[in-house]
């Protein structure tokens, strides 16, 4: 008798001095004290898993029966931990948890049996019989919940997604699952809202995995241009917006589908890919601001029907650097005279335009085609820094400094530039030097605007504003 109290309060020792410690102490304490448990029994003459001692599972004494109670609750939370480790290895499996849950309360609803029965001798067979009833009116009342919790047994079962997949349910609810539990699942929007979506609506609804097989996700995007071009013209304009949103993968390459022929539009489609399917909604919003840029440029746009688009000359030189943030703040008579002095060079795909380390004065401002920015790193590697289309320009700080170039321009397509030389400026500069400060400002202003982050790097130059005044009146002395 004594032996056995000892037991029992080693027992309740080891489970207040284990509670907070890891899953693999606990384990190691609840497998002990099992152990002991059995040994406990040897030593009584009885087996908790068979009938002995006159027909009796164990001896009919309060404390023969706490310590019986004890080793059927052990038992059972032993065999409930390494079923949860065994079918939780792996992770996703660890946070649905759904089915190893459901088995675990199996585990201890048939151990709760077993002690009234077998060790308090209650007769259970009555309160089986009631519960019947009793869980066909629960059943009635809780019939949606239960709905709820069967499907998400079942979506556990089939795992069509996973916590951190991005999946889509039906046609308008789309998200990153953030957590799977009984009634319901968890989605994270693109607008950072968290939506709870029941598990019988998941069950019933179309389930797209964005994130299986891979993570790669595939889109489109449609436009309606003027029908006065050419349809190839119109396509050779849209993957040339492509290549200028980082996020777009070159592999597979994107492709441009003609999908309406019309009398006064033609209606276009892109289909393109991202690494990240979270990159998917920047990507398609920078796609469509470059086709609108570079059609807007192009005339093709409905709105600019009828009117010229950029075309080498004195006219689409002006327009090009009425555009131009470096310019904005001249008058018309300034871009008229600047304009009368563009150079057009046109260059073949994969043609240089000027190289690192070249002192160059001189403004390049893209009017047709794309242009890649790239530098050598110390291991002789070259390492792409972005791209520029039509209406972007590169080496306003070259063109007012002297500044040598930290990058070496190419042309990945066909392309055409507009160059606008420093002897070109100088006479502006020199007859109006308030012009200096607004060329300034301009430089400053374009360097903080997300379009111009990547020209902005293209030229060494971190000086205040002051510094940067004196050095532009510096170099053409006046």
């Amino acid at each position: 008798m004594i032996y056995i109290c000892a037991v029992l309060a080693l027992s309740v020792v080891a489970m207040l001095a284990l509670r907070q410690r890891p899953l693999r102490w606990r384990l190691l304490a609840d497998g002990g004290l099992l152990a002991l448990y059995s040994a406990t029994f040897w030593l009584e003459g009885a087996n908790p898993l068979l009938l002995a001692r006159a027909g009796i599972m164990i001896p009919d004494g309060p404390w023969e029966r706490a310590l019986a109670i004890g080793w059927w609750v052990l038992a059972a939370r032993l065999l409930a931990v390494l079923l949860r480790l065994f079918l939780g290895h792996d992770k996703h499996s660890r946070e649905a948890r759904l089915f190893s849950d459901l088995l675990s309360g199996s585990i201890y609803i048939g151990t709760l049996l077993i002690i009234l029965n077998f060790v308090l001798k209650l007769p259970i067979g009555g309160v089986l019989a009631t519960s019947g009833v009793f869980a066909i009116v629960l059943g009635l009342a809780l019939q949606n919940t239960l709905a709820d919790v069967f499907s998400g047994i079942a979506v556990g079962v089939e795992q069509p997604f996973h916590v951190g997949d991005r999946i889509k349910l039906g046609d308008r609810l789309e998200g990153r699952v953030v957590e799977v539990n009984w009634r319901s699942i968890r989605l994270q929007t693109d607008e950072d809202d968290i939506a709870i979506v029941p598990n019988s609506t998941v069950a019933k609804a179309e389930i797209v995995n964005r994130s299986f097989p891979s993570i790669q996700r595939s889109g489109r995007v449609e436009i309606a241009c003027t029908a006065v071009a050419p349809p190839n013209q119109i396509a050779t304009l849209l993957r040339e917006a492509a290549l200028l949103c980082p996020e777009i993968l070159p592999h597979p390459a994107p492709k441009v589908l003609l999908t309406r022929l019309g009398e006064r539009t033609n209606g276009f489609a892109m289909i393109f890919s991202v690494a990240d399917p979270n990159e998917f909604g920047h990507a398609k919003s920078v796609l469509l601001e470059q086709m609108r840029r570079l059609l807007h440029h192009a005339g093709l746009l409905l709105a600019d029907r009828g009117k010229d688009g950029a075309k080498p000359g004195p006219a689409g030189a002006a327009e090009m650097l009425r555009q131009t943030i470096v310019f904005e703040s001249l008058t018309a008579d300034q871009i008229a005279h600047l304009a009368e002095r563009i150079e057009y060079c046109r260059l073949e795909a994969g043609e240089i335009l000027f190289t690192e380390g070249e002192v160059d004065a001189t403004l390049y401002i893209v009017a047709d085609g794309v242009i890649e920015m790239s530098r050598k790193l110390p291991d002789g590697a070259s390492e792409t820094l972005g791209r520029i289309g039509v209406g972007d320009y590169i080496g306003e700080i070259g063109l007012l400094t002297g500044s040598a170039r930290a990058v070496t321009a190419r042309a990945i397509t066909n392309a055409c530039v507009h160059v606008l030389r420093k002897d070109a400026v100088a006479p502006l500069i020199e007859t109006e030097p308030a012009v200096a400060a607004a060329f300034e400002q301009s430089v400053r202003r374009g360097k903080k605007l997300l379009q111009r982050d990547v020209a902005a790097r293209t030229d060494h130059d971190d000086m205040s504003s002051g510094q940067l005044l004196a050095r532009i009146r510096s170099y053409f002395r006046f």
